[in-house]
């Protein structure tokens, strides 16, 4: 049998939170009335936090957000993106960032991400130098541009949360729809 793409509850909860502040609740009411049903069923009745969710039901978000609510706009999936990690670490994490270096933090990206997805590729440091990290997802089931753009942003929000200046996180290869996607992160 072969292994479903899925992704942990608890990050689809908090993006459709940071979705929902993002947009006037009248835009993001008829945009869930928009998903398809099992999409939609997931944000009106919240999965626990600690559960798996399929990634196909999942997708449509990130598709339809880039088109319906922010008219294609990289920038405003970008900070979807970096809201959402900023929403999810709190507390300890968030502690643990002040003080963790970016190369650290970036060192375990590809923990970080098997900790949200499952069956969703795998993301690995290429080049590791002073102010500067390259990372690479390769294997990503249901590529798209929407999808790069908001990981671009969480990428940012890592690292900015870890008191760097001068963050930047650009796509150097790849993206768009293809499953493999290089990020250039830098700071200063």
């Amino acid at each position: 049998m072969m292994a479903v793409p899925e992704l942990k509850a608890a990050g689809f909860n908090s993006l459709v939170g940071v979705l929902r502040e993002m947009v006037p609740p009248r835009d993001f009411e008829v945009f869930v009335d928009g998903l398809p049903k099992p999409c939609a069923a997931l944000i009106r009745q919240p999965p626990l936090a600690i559960s798996w969710v399929p990634l196909a039901d999942v997708e449509p978000v990130f598709s339809r957000t880039f088109e319906r609510l922010f008219q294609r706009d990289p920038a405003r999936m970008f900070e979807l993106g970096r809201l959402q990690l900023r929403a999810d670490m709190t507390g300890i994490y968030r502690m643990f960032l002040r003080i963790a270096s970016p190369e650290f933090v970036t060192a375990r990206t590809a923990d970080i991400y098997k900790m949200y997805a499952r069956e969703c590729g795998t993301m690995r440091v290429l080049i590791e130098q002073p102010g500067r990290i390259e990372v690479l997802i390769e294997d990503r089931p249901f590529a798209s541009s929407a999808f790069y753009h908001y990981l671009r942003g969480s990428i940012f929000g890592v690292i900015e949360l870890t008191g760097v200046k001068r963050t930047g996180v650009a796509i150097v290869d790849g993206g768009g729809d293809l499953p493999r996607c290089h990020f250039r992160i830098t700071w200063s």
